[in-house]
């Protein structure tokens, strides 16, 4: 997992991106102590694969979902910096 800091002047955040998220999802969910939303950032197959609208993480108050076209080119690392 990479993990790193995001500073906007404003704003700091954490961020985290890590393979195969989602057979681990509930374990990065509970080491994660947000002080405020999460922002899930997915791709289009992933988000109509595994998140259907009414799964129980969608339904937690403070979680966002972003997702991303499922284009080649946006599945990379630096595609993730720029959202």
């Amino acid at each position: 997992m990479r993990k790193f800091d995001v500073d906007l002047g404003g704003a700091e955040y954490s961020v985290q991106i890590a393979d195969n998220v989602f057979s681990k999802l509930d374990y990065y969910l509970s080491q994660t102590k947000p002080v405020g939303d999460l922002v899930f950032i997915i791709d289009a197959f992933i988000n109509e694969k595994y998140i259907s609208k009414n799964a129980f993480i969608r339904k937690q108050a403070g979680n966002f979902f972003y997702v991303l076209p499922g284009k080649k080119n946006n599945k990379s690392f630096y595609t993730a910096l720029k959202v």
